[in-house]
């Protein structure tokens, strides 16, 4: 019994590590995806990439709903020209929910005046309908 016991915990502990592996994995992908569409200007993937009741803070306290934020990407009030993160960590709070936090370093224009932004950032990401999408998140500056 106790050796059944023991087999069973095991192949638990594998399925669950496969499935964090293959989520990180997708998670991975997500976040690439949803920045290069940042940095493409593609605002029907970004829409697509984002949670309806999206909350985003961005790094000069401005905040933004998603339609506020959409608004924003159309009118050209930001223009990412890059947009990477590194040094991230995740936490899996359950299949659909995941928080995720690192450096970011973007590049770009905002009311068309140049800008560079080394920083933190704190994101939530939400699985909808087989779908991850971003559901908040927030940048703060690194202080020289």
């Amino acid at each position: 019994m106790k050796s059944k016991i023991i087999v069973l915990f095991t192949l638990l502990l594998a399925a669950n590590n496969a499935f964090a592996q293959s989520d990180l994995t997708a998670i991975k992908a997500f976040e690439s995806g949803r920045y290069q569409a940042l940095v493409d200007g593609d605002i029907s993937k970004t829409t697509q990439l984002i949670s309806n009741n999206l909350l985003y803070t961005h790094s000069n306290l401005n905040f933004e709903d998603k339609q506020a934020y959409l608004l924003a990407l159309k009118s050209g009030k930001y223009k990412f020209e890059s947009f990477v993160t590194d040094s991230t960590q995740y936490v899996f709070l359950n299949k659909k929910t995941v928080i995720a936090a690192g450096l970011v370093h973007m590049q770009g224009r905002y009311y068309d005046t140049p800008y560079k932004l080394d920083g933190r950032f704190t994101a939530v990401y939400i699985k909808r309908k087989r779908q991850w999408q971003l559901a908040a998140w927030q940048t703060t500056k690194k202080v020289n």
